[in-house]
Order: structure tokens, then sequence, then C-alpha cells
């Protein structure tokens, strides 16, 4: 709610960039805004995941929900009642929600671009969607620079937000010197 207030909401046509040094939860409050997004009105939302796999971005979706530790999800070690009905209900939660990943790594931009119209066409509910992250996304020609390549990557999310009207949310990863 706070973050709304600050931000009020994200604005249909809007690309955020998320920014930050390494390990500090960039991903986690990604599928955190993911969830939020698409539990609202029964929204779908488009995560694409350049980093992590279907399978680990859904343990982690599930550990934040269920509030079952991430590791015993992995290791498949839910003992505790409370933790092995809080998973059910979670996974229950889950099949209703129209969150849609795409975890093909280095993806080509103009390849994560039609995914994205095709689902806005397939699915005209879709309210937000998520790259995680910004510079794994491969452009089709060969920059002279890693920054004119941020540059046109940047430019067309911005445009493919302003076509579909809707906020694409990008995740970029800071130096750990800045």
């Amino acid at each position: 709610k706070k973050l709304n207030e600050y931000t009020h909401g994200w604005q249909n046509g809007d690309l955020i960039i998320l920014a930050a040094r390494p390990s500090v939860g960039k991903t986690a409050f990604a599928l955190n805004l993911c969830l939020n997004a698409a539990k609202q009105n029964n929204n779908a939302v488009a995560l694409f995941s350049c980093e992590m796999s279907n399978d680990l971005v859904m343990r982690r979706i599930l550990s934040a929900v269920s509030k079952v530790e991430n590791n015993k999800i992995s290791t498949a070690d839910i003992k505790d009642p409370k933790d092995i009905r809080n998973f059910n209900i979670a996974v229950e939660e889950m099949k209703n929600v129209k969150l849609f990943i795409d975890d093909t790594p280095r993806i080509k931009l103009g390849d994560l671009v039609a995914k994205t119209r095709k689902l806005k066409n397939d699915h005209p509910e879709l309210a937000l969607v998520v790259i995680d992250y910004l510079g794994l996304i491969q452009t089709e020609q060969k920059m002279e620079s890693t920054a004119k390549e941020i540059g046109l990557v940047t430019a067309t999310l911005k445009e493919l937000a302003r076509t579909l009207n809707i906020p694409v949310i990008a995740l970029a990863q800071l130096n750990r010197d800045v």
C-alpha cells in the first residue's frame, strides 16, 4: 500500500526499471509484484525469468505464499503438519492464478516482444509484464557497446509497454562497486 502511495500504482504504458546490486532481493520483490498483480481482479501476468527455471520460480512463489521455507520445498522435506497444510493451500491457490512464466535463457528481444504480444492477444486481461533481468536479453544485431545494447532493449520495452498499454517492469543488476 505504501509503495502504491508513492508511485500511484504501476501506470499503463510505463517501463519501470528496478535496479540494485546482486543479492538484495530484486527477484523476491518482483515475484511478490507478480503475485499481487495476478490476484487483483483475476489479471494475467507474464514473467520472463532469464536466470531461473520455471521450477525454481514456482518453488520460490510457493514458499512465499505458504510461508514454508524454500529449502524444505526444494528437498521435499516438509514434515510439520502445519507446513504441509499451508503448502497444500498455496498449491490450490496458485492453480487459479494466471501467472505465465517464460524461462528462456538469454531470450532474444524480438522473441520476448512477440511472446508478449501473443499473450496479450490471447489474454486481454494481461496487466503486467516482469522481466528478470534486463542484462540477459539479447538483441538480434551486435552493438559496439553494452550501453547501446541496453538502450535498444529499454527503448523497445518502453514501446511494448505503450503499445500494449500495460506496465513493464525490468530488473537490472548494478555493478557491485556502485
